[in-house]
């Protein structure tokens, strides 16, 4: 898990997506549209890891109107789409 987790918030900081989320054109940012600091990018990570172990946490985007995950309304980030 440590090795995927240095993967996965090394990509979200130089290029703002993973090749998973390239495929459906969509990256993560900071609630303010600006590229994700490395202190976001290690929160968001640890924070999505909890919300997947404790499952309940899942379930939020279900009764929000912005339909934001755990780990994006603590960490200050969120998904966008992109223009190809």
């Amino acid at each position: 898990a440590f090795i995927y987790g240095f993967i996965v918030v090394v990509l979200w900081y130089k290029m703002a997506q993973t090749p998973g989320m390239k495929a459906y054109d969509i990256k993560v940012v900071n609630l303010d549209n600006s590229k994700i600091t490395i202190k976001n990018a290690i929160l968001r990570y640890s924070l999505f890891i909890l919300s997947a172990t404790t499952i309940v946490l899942l379930f939020i985007p279900l009764f929000r109107k912005d339909k934001m995950m755990f780990h994006d309304i603590l960490s200050g980030t969120k998904i966008i789409k992109t223009d190809r």
